[in-house]
């Protein structure tokens, strides 16, 4: 159970961060996620070793479930910035919020990242690969390396890079006009906008931003 500040002691609402509930539906969409990951993964590897030609639509799996991560990982974040502007809608709160987020995901990140380099060393500069990669902006920019090096960490650059423009959005516009009512409207610009990146790139045909500079410019030639 918890206090809400803004409510009163009263308030008998189960908070959505509780450490003792689990979600069975939660639980279940993400082993879903991890299922369709793996049978991309593993699959293609195995169907290459036994000679195999691995159907599109089981390969496919992968990128539905990425599609689920995504969705699911909005729909808890988004609980807990809801929490965060409703108890401590300050630069403060903000910062202790990105430094838990990060705590649990990039020591492991880095640590995955400095085992490449030392392995398995990128195609192109190093250095400028682990600048790239460090900042995670792999592929924010621009398309990931052609050598695919460390691939698979294209979402996490993604996720990451939404979760920390989103929240200082969120966050920014309750501390500086002192209504949390307002928090809809402030999620509405990055809603919009990443649906019309999302049609926009795959219009072109490629989901990287590169291209999506490219459509721009197409765009305005035509218009």
């Amino acid at each position: 159970m918890t206090v809400d500040p803004l409510r009163g002691s009263n308030a008998t609402d189960v908070s959505v961060t509780d450490r003792g509930t689990r979600n069975l539906g939660l639980d279940v969409v993400r082993a879903v996620a991890v299922s369709m990951v793996l049978i991309t993964h593993w699959g293609a590897v195995i169907s290459w070793w036994i000679g195999l030609q691995w159907p599109r639509i089981i390969a496919l799996s992968g990128f539905f479930g990425v599609e689920l991560f995504f969705a699911l990982s909005g729909f808890l974040i988004g609980l807990l910035l809801l929490e965060l502007i409703e108890r401590d809608a300050s630069a403060h709160g903000w910062w202790r919020f990105m430094m838990r987020r990060w705590l649990r995901t990039l020591p492991l990140y880095g640590l995955c990242l400095a085992g490449l380099a030392i392995f398995w060393r990128p195609a192109g500069n190093l250095l400028a690969y682990l600048a790239h990669y460090g900042t995670l902006t792999q592929n924010l920019l621009w398309s990931m390396p052609d050598d695919n090096w460390f691939g698979v960490s294209w979402s996490l650059s993604v996720e990451e890079w939404f979760y920390l423009l989103f929240s200082v959005l969120l966050v920014g516009s309750v501390a500086l006009t002192g209504q949390r009512t307002l928090h809809l409207d402030s999620c509405s610009p990055c809603f919009l906008s990443s649906c019309d990146v999302r049609y926009q790139t795959r219009r072109c045909g490629i989901p990287t931003f590169t291209r999506l500079r490219y459509c721009a410019s197409m765009r305005s030639r035509t218009g």
